[in-house]
């Protein structure tokens, strides 16, 4: 009996030994055990966590997400996780922690072991930088899309109307032009208006393919971002 006490003796002392914040936790979600890291970092002594709801360092917007994490824990996972804990003084901090499940002999759950540091002020600043970007690219794709989506109103306008209403006119001017006397003057000029709106009709046709062009490229580099 000594010698299979003897390992977890030790373990013991090197978790009371460590700088790290170490703690257990029941599957009720109640704290077995706190070591002193454990209470430099949160200010709590043993005694005032033991027993008590680990959801007592946690603030009222992150407890959904602690129940959750434990909960997963509990179903076998082990993860990393960051997020916001409670000091005793109510003081708040960004900390780490890394939650495993605890097993007996026969593998079965008994609880789930934590270790919780405080984010360094170069891992926030780390964090905060790539929130930054992120957020800095939602932004980018956000204008990319309504320029998109501002390039294929102003096209399916162009070809909707203004191109419809130019055909309209060279028919027009091509039946005065079939109406008015053979290699008459105003023939020829029923004829040339007739040349220069369809060459109009064609010009609206070629900015339309150049927004829907442009339109799909910038979809696309949206995409890739």
């Amino acid at each position: 009996m000594k010698e299979s006490c003897e390992p977890n003796c030790h373990f013991a002392e090197i978790v009371r030994a460590s700088n790290a914040a170490i703690f257990s936790v029941t599957p009720e979600c109640r704290f077995e055990s706190w070591n002193p890291g454990a209470e430099a970092l949160f200010g709590y002594a043993s005694e005032d966590v033991r027993g008590r709801d680990v959801l007592m360092i946690f603030p009222e917007d992150r407890l959904a997400e602690a129940v959750a994490n434990h909960a997963r824990a509990i179903a076998g996972k082990a993860f990393r996780w960051e997020t916001i804990a409670r000091h005793k003084s109510s003081r708040l901090m960004e900390v780490a922690m890394s939650l495993a499940p605890m097993r007996d002999d026969n593998e079965k759950i008994t609880g789930v072991c934590a270790v919780a540091q405080k984010l360094t002020k170069h891992r926030m600043t780390a964090r905060a930088n790539s929130n930054h970007v992120d957020k800095r690219q939602l932004l980018e794709r956000a204008r990319l899309g309504a320029v998109a989506r501002e390039r294929k109103r102003i096209g399916q306008q162009l070809h909707d109307h203004l191109c419809q209403q130019l055909l309209g006119a060279a028919f027009a001017a091509k039946a005065l032009s079939n109406s008015l006397p053979p290699a008459s003057d105003a023939t020829a000029e029923a004829d040339e208006l007739a040349r220069l709106v369809n060459s109009a009709v064609q010009q609206v046709r070629d900015i339309t393919r150049g927004l829907n062009h442009a339109t799909t490229r910038s979809a696309a580099n949206s995409k890739r971002r």
